[in-house]
């Protein structure tokens, strides 16, 4: 008999995990692979136990079976179809199967399985993930019915997982083990209780692996791609694949809010806000400040689905009397949309949202709409070294801003501009971030329109032929 025992660390806590759905995850070689295809044996003992474990394609099942027939026969498993089925004495079953197309999960429709396991899960899109958990059921109450998973920080879902599974459960930016208790409350009035956790996996756990293969972190080093080098070795979440702003760093630009609001108290700041108007789609205004070199974003709001005089009352009511920006750029596109109001005349968006925040159809302005020069400022803001803080810091309660900025992707393919963002109707945040920045390093539309007497802006204006800014954003 071949004997599995989990190494102790990560791989022996996700093998006693009892939650619902649990993703082990992190860098390369931590035993992940190893720990899905022996995990399931616990359960083999019910006759009615099913588990079916995917890979994105059939070629890549190929180190699953190698394990299973390792391990399998010892429990009494015997094997049909090459090693992709697998039945045992008390009649559970264990199937191995590859979702290559993203409407493969149709096939698993309506068989129930209190068993699903997905090795690499950011090689599957979320839809796929998604739509057969509601098959994850038994006829045997004392089955538990769960999800495992296993993956590398790295792949084309890796905006869904770290969402899903990362996100909920970080401190300080950096994830933990601690579990997300999800309460949904079903049509009778009962509540019942989901539990999801990640358990961050790392190389160094796999210590008889290392044993086995002692030159293998050496070919981790040598991997050319320094982003992906990082996501293998590191663990790290913070770096995929394409990223735009590839600096981005949560445990270095995110701050708490508390530390923000120190920053502010501390130092004279100039303020300034941003709005980016999106129909049907989420409507994000942002709340900064600058003083010298350095921009924080203090506060974000950002809602789909209301009102105009919804988004006002809300903007509102996030602003301190004594912190409302004296001067708001927004999206130009509002001073090309137009609606009727009561009176059946049509008025302008940015007129109608600048009555309804202070009275005045002027209180917003046209941002500064170039784009790549926008993403330009962001990065060099983002920017830092070893011996350079950045200059640009966002409050942690800033998460639609925080989540854009590391989800944006690079155009690539032919007839692209990589210095442009991928877009696909996301990225308000972001598109709001770029109005904000551009204006706060240089607010271009005091040359164009009217600034309030004794504004920053009016100051910079005035400046503007002499250079000396220093006094503007530090007064």
């Amino acid at each position: 008999m071949i004997e599995f025992r989990p190494q102790e660390g990560p791989q022996e806590s996700a093998y006693r995990s009892l939650v619902d759905e649990l993703l082990y995850g992190g860098a390369a070689f931590g035993g992940k692979t190893l720990w899905l295809a022996t995990d399931v044996l616990k359960y083999i003992l019910f006759s009615k136990f099913k588990a079916k474990i995917f890979r994105r394609t059939y070629p890549e099942l190929n180190e699953l079976i190698t394990y299973a027939q390792e391990f399998y026969p010892s429990c009494g498993g015997q094997y049909r179809d090459g090693g992709h089925f697998w039945f045992f004495p008390s009649g559970a079953t264990i199937r191995f199967c590859h979702m290559q197309n993203e409407e493969d999960w149709m096939g698993h429709a309506g068989e129930s399985v209190p068993y699903f396991g997905f090795d690499e899960l950011t090689t599957f899109t979320e839809k796929q993930y998604t739509s057969i958990l509601p098959w994850n059921r038994t006829r045997d109450p004392e089955i538990p019915c769960v999800v495992r998973a296993t993956t590398n920080p790295w792949g084309p879902g890796l905006g869904w997982v770290y969402d899903r599974f990362i996100a909920p459960v970080c401190i300080d930016g950096l994830p933990t083990n601690a579990i997300q208790h999800i309460e949904t409350a079903l049509p009778d009035g009962r509540i019942v209780e989901h539990q999801r956790q990640f358990i961050q996996a790392k190389y160094t756990d796999n210590k008889i692996g290392i044993d086995n293969n002692p030159s293998y972190v050496s070919k981790l080093m040598e991997e050319p791609d320094p982003e992906k080098r990082s996501a293998y070795m590191d663990g790290s979440w913070d770096i995929r694949p394409g990223q735009y702003f590839s600096t981005f760093r949560d445990r270095v630009h995110v701050i708490s809010d508390d530390e923000a609001r120190e920053k502010i108290k501390e130092m004279p700041v100039s303020r300034a806000g941003a709005m980016d108007w999106g129909g049907a789609a989420p409507l994000c205004y942002l709340w900064g400040i600058r003083f010298l070199e350095t921009i924080i974003v203090e506060r974000e709001h950002y809602e789909a689905d209301l009102v105009g005089s919804e988004h006002v009352k809300l903007i509102k009511e996030r602003t301190p009397k004594d912190e409302w920006p004296p001067f708001t750029v927004a999206d130009p596109e509002m001073w090309y949309r137009k609606r009727r109001n009561l009176l059946r005349s049509e008025v302008a968006l940015n007129e109608e949202f600048g009555r309804m925040m202070t009275g005045s159809p002027n209180f917003l302005h046209k941002a500064n709409n170039k784009q790549i020069d926008g993403y330009a400022a962001i990065k060099q803001k983002l920017h830092f070294t070893a011996d350079r803080k950045p200059r640009l810091f966002i409050a942690r309660s800033c998460v639609n801003l925080i989540r854009e900025l590391k989800q944006a992707e690079r155009e690539d393919g032919e007839g692209k501009d990589p210095d442009k963002i991928k877009h696909d109707g996301r990225y308000h945040a972001i598109a709001t971030l770029r109005y904000l920045v551009s204006h706060l390093v240089e607010p271009w539309v005091a040359e164009q329109q009217d600034v309030p007497p004794g504004s920053w802006e009016a100051e910079f204006q005035k400046n503007r032929d002499t250079g000396t800014y220093d006094s503007v954003f530090a007064r």
